[in-house]
C-alpha cells in the first residue's frame, strides 16, 4: 500500500471560526424578511467551530471542474462597479456564462440570481441597501426557491426551452 501526501497540508492557509447549524429535532425555520407578529425571526441555534481554509492559488493549474469539481479561471471583466445591478446583469452574467460554455461544453447557460453583501454597521439588512455579510455557513437556495426561480428565469430568458420536455 501506497500512502499519498496530502498537498493541501503544504497550503497557505488560516483558521478561522465558521457558524454552523446546531442539529434540531424540528425544522429549522429563518425568515429572511420580517417574521409575523409574536414569532422569533428563526428557531435556529449556531455553534462557533474552528476550522483551517487552505489558499488553493498555488495548486490552481492542477485543480479542474472534472477531478475536482472546482476550478480558478482568470479572465478579464467590462464590469467596473460589482454595486451596479445592470452592470452585473448586463455585462458580467453573460461573461459568466460563455466561460462556463467554454468549460464545460454546455450550449445554454443561465446565470439567475446574484446577491450584493457589503458590511454596514448599524445599517438594518433589507433597508434598501447591499444586503450584509451572512454570518454562518449556508446555501442561498432552498429545493424549493430554486425550482422557483430557476423556473422563472427560464420562462422569462430561455424561450422555447421547456417546449421540448
Amino acid at each position: 500500500m501506497t500512502i499519498q501526501r496530502d498537498p493541501n497540508l503544504d497550503l497557505p492557509s488560516i483558521e478561522a471560526e465558521l457558524n454552523y447549524l446546531v442539529p434540531m429535532a424540528e425544522k429549522p425555520y429563518r425568515y429572511n424578511y420580517w417574521p409575523p407578529p409574536g414569532k422569533p425571526a428563526t428557531n435556529a441555534a449556531y455553534i462557533s467551530r474552528t476550522v483551517r481554509i487552505h489558499d488553493a492559488r498555488p495548486i490552481a493549474k492542477g485543480l479542474s471542474l472534472d477531478r475536482k469539481g472546482l476550478a480558478r479561471i482568470g479572465r478579464a471583466t467590462t464590469v467596473r462597479e460589482f454595486d451596479n445591478e445592470d452592470d452585473i446583469r448586463r455585462s458580467y452574467y453573460p461573461e459568466a456564462e460563455d466561460i462556463l460554455k467554454e468549460l464545460t461544453g454546455a450550449t445554454r447557460v443561465v446565470l439567475f440570481d446574484h446577491t450584493i453583501r457589503r458590511a454596514q454597521p448599524g445599517a438594518a439588512d433589507r433597508a434598501g441597501g447591499p444586503r450584509r455579510p451572512v454570518s454562518r455557513v449556508h446555501f442561498d437556495q432552498t429545493v424549493t426557491s430554486l425550482g422557483r426561480d430557476l423556473l422563472a428565469t427560464y420562462l422569462t430568458r430561455c424561450e422555447g426551452l421547456t417546449s421540448s420536455y
